[in-house]
């Protein structure tokens, strides 16, 4: 084992000087037991580390390093220990724009995709929902042993407002909505029901009058404008009613 200061980090791994002057380098792979797209998840320039030297090349005159066979590896016994569908709770280490990584142990870092942050909301940003350090609960959505990866979704430990929305009303009832968006075909409402205030309801121009007119029909509502809507489809696998 060497004592190395981080010096630069690349698209294949991390170069370190060492206390003797020497420059190693520690391919991504080996800088950690989790799946990582870069170094700097792991470390930092003028980060000192410990690294446990793993190759030697005379001819080329390179050592190869490892910063993560200095610890155990997390997957060894992961069998039995974690479950599909089952809820964790989680550190939030690092949040990027398409979802944050968190640990569920020391050393097993997961991934939660911003498409499982949320049941009615699509791209949402984890940036302005969470925080480094904040520890929170999530379901498991994926374990791949084979790839050393696990997945994590956020919205699978909260209720799902499809759900409660069908078990709530049925085909028929009439609600009273708001208008929260349109385009050039269509309204989408939201009901003012609590644990389904975020849902969408889409209605086409043609539903909004018995006329061949729905195009002009649709001029007379603006965002804000409050209706009565008849429910027709409520797909929940779908999410789209």
């Amino acid at each position: 084992t060497v004592t190395g200061t981080c010096k630069q980090i690349t698209s294949f791994g991390v170069f370190f000087r060492l206390d003797s002057g020497l420059d190693v380098l520690c391919h991504t792979s080996q800088l950690s037991y989790s799946h990582i797209s870069s170094g700097d998840e792991v470390v930092s320039e003028g980060d000192k580390k410990i690294l446990k030297i793993i190759g030697k090349d005379l001819e080329k005159l390179q050592l190869s390093t490892s910063l993560k066979q200095l610890e155990p590896d997390p997957f060894a016994n992961i069998e039995g220990k974690y479950e599909v569908g089952k809820i964790y709770p989680v550190k939030i280490l690092k949040i990027t724009d398409f979802g944050f990584f968190a640990s569920l142990e020391k050393n097993l870092i997961a991934l939660n995709h911003s498409s499982e942050i949320s049941h009615s909301k699509k791209n949402v940003s984890a940036k302005k929902l969470f925080s480094v350090g904040q520890e929170i609960n999530v379901a498991i959505k994926e374990i791949n042993l084979e790839e050393r990866r696990i997945s994590l979704s956020y919205k699978m430990s909260l209720p799902n407002p499809y759900e409660i929305f069908e078990k709530k009303f049925k085909i028929g009832d009439i609600l009273d909505a708001t208008v929260v968006a349109k385009n050039d075909y269509s309204l989408f409402v939201k009901v003012e029901e609590k644990d389904v205030e975020d849902i969408e309801i889409f209605i086409h121009a043609n539903n909004l009058t018995y006329q061949d007119n729905g195009e002009e029909e649709l001029n007379k509502y603006s965002i804000g404008s409050k209706l009565k809507v008849k429910l027709l489809e409520c797909n929940i696998e779908n999410q789209k009613i």
